[in-house]
């Protein structure tokens, strides 16, 4: 339902479990495309790339690397709203 949206908004407490259901996903369609190496991983983006989902691997193929966007998307925006180290510290650089 949530990818559904145009615009997709997640709480700050509910990012790490969409990013491990994302991992989950992708993990499990990498093993269903057979990506073991980068060279394998290459492949399966040139198949998405190509928009010619007239089979189911090159259907995975595009729902691979769009989760693959959305994760780093995610992971990206999660980056983002961490405190920085000297925040971390109390403000006190060189603990």
């Amino acid at each position: 339902m949530l990818l559904e949206s145009g615009t997709v908004r997640l709480k700050e407490e509910q990012a790490p479990a969409f990013g491990r259901a994302l991992n989950d996903l992708r993990l499990t369609l990498s093993v269903r495309l057979g990506i073991e190496d980068d060279a394998d991983a290459r492949k399966v983006h040139q198949l998405a790339a190509s928009g010619a989902s007239r089979s189911t691997e090159a259907f995975m193929a595009e729902i691979y690397t769009f989760i693959t966007w959305l994760q780093e998307s995610l992971f990206s925006a999660m980056l983002d709203v961490l405190p920085d180290d000297e925040e971390q510290e109390g403000g006190h650089a060189g603990r």
